[in-house]
């Protein structure tokens, strides 16, 4: 009896070490990954295997938080295109380091060169226009930048560019994170005088989608009749309204961020507030440029006068996160607004 009690214990003991326990932690090795350089060959099989083909869940009106898997970061031929889940961001150096498509799933949020040749995509120019004109410095604009792949960043670096008295620079830092993307644009004073300028950032959107913001202390137009509204201390601009003619809107805003919905998607750019006394002349921290066929978004960073060897960096943050059933985008919907907050306080919490 002793004996078949001693074998019984002794087999229980076993396969009590046998078993694999999961303490329901993370992978470190996992974690510790913000992005990875993928093989162009691998890329469609490296995409594939990490997404979850159910996309984001908005059910709970928020983006969900980070259950997505690392972004990834991949070369095909000149250009760089970032994925995570269903948001995928396409880099192209060659022409001016323009982003050249944003999209949330099947929703691209950039226009293209097929919309107009020239005005496509998400650019970078330096504030004020009265010290270049038009068109915008070929250098920064539509000149190819020198690319590298720093981890998961992707470095961009313009050729030098005449910009008043001096010659000056510009970096493009680019990121996807767990909820947004990540640019960060440095003009740098490669010369031997100093410069006043500001960052400037200039996204196309298609038209027909809903542009707003949080108005501060002025907003006007001033090129034609810029067709916004001002509610509940908002600035809406209904892109699908009739309009004649181009027209610009020129705007201080609070907050720090300009939203735009299109097919049910909000891309939301988020930046640093600023004063008006920081803003350059003849400029807002806020712009807004409609046409017949794109509308441009665009912010702007604070005036600041760079030293020789100095540079100045004004960093801008992108969410595209897909609207809540209950939440209609409409001109004055308060409840709208407040999932623009909570977007916004979800990517603050991730960075810049």
């Amino acid at each position: 009896m002793v004996a078949r009690l001693l074998v019984t214990l002794l087999l229980l003991a076993a396969c009590d070490g046998a078993v694999p326990v999961d303490t329901g932690g993370d992978d470190p090795a996992t974690d510790a990954v913000d992005a990875e350089v993928v093989d162009p060959e691998r890329d469609s099989e490296g995409d594939s295997a990490g997404r979850d083909s159910g996309g984001r869940d908005s059910g709970d009106g928020g983006t969900g938080g980070d259950t997505s898997a690392p972004a990834t970061l991949t070369n095909v031929g000149d250009r760089w295109i970032f994925r995570r889940d269903d948001t995928v961001l396409e880099i192209d150096p060659t022409r001016g380091a323009r982003v050249a498509r944003f999209t949330l799933g099947d929703v691209e949020l950039l226009t293209d060169a097929a919309v107009n040749p020239t005005n496509w995509g998400a650019t970078f120019w330096t504030s004020p226009q009265s010290a270049w004109g038009w068109p915008p410095i070929a250098a920064l604009d539509t000149e190819p930048y020198t690319v590298t792949a720093d981890g998961g960043t992707l470095v961009l670096t313009s050729g030098d560019a005449a910009l008043g008295d001096t010659t000056i620079a510009v970096e493009k830092r680019v990121s996807l994170g767990p909820t947004a993307v990540t640019l960060a644009y440095t003009v740098r004073n490669v010369g031997d005088t100093p410069v006043s300028t500001a960052g400037w950032e200039v996204a196309r959107v298609p038209t027909g989608g809903l542009t707003f913001f949080p108005a501060g202390a002025s907003v006007a137009s001033t090129m034609g009749s810029f067709p916004y509204t001002e509610q509940g201390g908002v600035v809406w601009f209904d892109g699908a309204a009739p309009r004649s003619g181009d027209a610009k809107l020129v705007a201080d805003g609070t907050g720090g961020w300009l939203a735009h919905v299109a097919d049910r998607v909000l891309f939301l750019e988020r930046f640093a507030d600023l004063a008006p006394a920081e803003q350059a002349p003849g400029e807002g921290e806020i712009e807004l440029f409609a046409t017949s066929d794109y509308v441009e978004l665009e912010n702007q960073g604070a005036l600041t006068t760079i030293a020789p060897g100095e540079g100045v960096t004004h960093t801008v943050g992108w969410s595209a996160v897909p609207l809540p059933a209950e939440v209609h985008a409409g001109v004055g919907n308060a409840a709208l607004v407040a999932f623009v907050e909570r977007t916004l306080s979800e990517a603050r919490a991730e960075g810049p």
